[in-house]
């Protein structure tokens, strides 16, 4: 019961700070995000993220270690006898290839299989190692702790794994050394100091890839918040001006090449200063977030848009569109608000909040441009007002 309880909590929260503000990323910041888990809409973005980025850094750490592996089986062939040297020659092969294994999704760009690429080739290196120290102590010779923190330095710091694969990575590795050990006959008070330092490591390994993922993740929400700053309206969360005008000019081109036609439609709400000035700016706020969900319905496929033009000013673009059905939508879309009820208050000149819409249509002209349709769809909203508010005007003609 206490569970259901926290969950309904954090999703309440997590509605109310949505209510005052659309975005997705800051209510990520606002909920935190201790527990290296985001809302499951944001989790998809940060794995795809993830996965888009770790590569570029394996891609510089692989041939450095190949390279270091090889340097160490150098470095073996000159200090082993020949017996010795025969024996890890298998484990320092399997180190080998786990990184080549390591290097196919990287380089070959097969993503999906990265992290289980990378955590399978570090519990191959990291279980073969070792094996390979117990094979060289056979031979009273030096085996080095340091070796096997070298591949758990890899696991949680170079490996680019998120926390808990890498914790889980490390802890096979680690259980691998006192195991593969006790084949060996090891004098024991070195194979306990030994586990305790390697246990130490972990310990600083799983603080340290903690903070990694976490300053991923917070790269991430700042990456996409201010992403999102930039082209959308942080109270409608409609594209906000500028980038409506630049996606415009991009749309405009489109519609030329394929020879289809284009409509635009500036719509106004009616005497929202009344309504602003009797409920106030936050009441006012929540009515223009409800107006732009209404005329939002009438964006119905990929090429359509809608956006804040300023204000309580909104503009909207439907692709290979004719004149009649922008007119069609437009009424849709008018119908849509003064059906939202949203009341004024008393003394008011209109009983509820509405919208005016002007409407350009390229069909009405021989050519055509963004300036042109903006402009022509303006005037009709400033016809639409002028005959009485709440309506929908077509604009004749438009400017070249």
């Amino acid at each position: 019961m206490q569970d259901n309880r926290d969950i309904a909590s954090a999703q309440s929260t997590v509605n109310e700070i949505l209510r005052e503000d659309r975005s997705l990323y800051s209510t990520q910041f606002a909920l935190g995000f201790r527990s290296l888990h985001f809302i499951p809409d944001l989790e998809k973005g940060f794995r795809q993220f993830y996965l888009e980025n770790n590569p570029a850094q394996l891609r510089r750490v692989i041939p450095f270690a190949i390279f270091l592996t090889l340097i160490f089986g150098l470095a073996d062939y000159f200090r082993l006898s020949e017996e010795v040297f025969s024996a890890v020659a298998l484990p320092r092969l399997v180190q080998v290839l786990s990184l080549c294994l390591l290097a196919l999704p990287v380089y070959l760009n097969y993503t999906r299989w990265l992290e289980a690429a990378v955590m399978a080739a570090l519990i191959l290196y990291g279980a073969s190692t070792p094996i390979m120290l117990g094979l060289i102590s056979q031979g009273d010779y030096y085996t080095p702790i340091g070796t096997q923190l070298i591949i758990l330095a890899f696991c949680y710091f170079l490996a680019g794994l998120r926390f808990f694969h890498a914790a889980l990575t490390g802890a096979v590795i680690s259980i691998a050394y006192p195991m593969s050990q006790l084949l060996f006959p090891y004098p024991l008070p070195n194979l306990g100091f030994n586990c305790f330092i390697i246990v130490a490591f972990n310990m600083l390994g799983l603080v340290g890839a903690y903070f990694l993922e976490y300053t991923s993740r917070e790269n991430f929400l700042s990456r996409q918040l201010l992403s999102e700053m930039a082209l959308f309206d942080s109270l409608t969360g409609l594209l906000n001006r500028r980038a409506f005008a630049l996606d415009l000019e991009k749309t405009c081109s489109q519609a030329k090449r394929d020879g289809v036609h284009l409509a635009v439609a500036m719509a106004d709400v009616d005497r929202f200063k009344d309504y602003n000035d009797y409920y106030g700016h936050v009441q006012g706020d929540q009515c223009l977030r409800s107006v732009a969900t209404a005329l939002q319905g009438s964006i119905r496929r990929p090429l359509d848009k809608a956006g804040r033009y300023g204000g309580e000013e909104f503009i909207l673009v439907w692709y290979n569109c004719s004149a009649k059905d922008a007119e069609r939508l437009g009424e849709e879309a008018r119908q849509a608000v003064e059906d939202l009820q949203l009341r004024q208050g008393p003394g008011a000149r209109q009983r509820s909040i509405t919208v005016s819409i002007g409407i350009a249509s390229s069909e009405r002209g021989d050519d055509f441009d963004s300036s042109s349709l903006i402009r022509a769809a303006d005037r009709a909203l400033y016809l639409a007002k002028d005959a009485g508010r709440n309506q929908v005007v077509i604009a004749d003609t438009h400017p070249a």
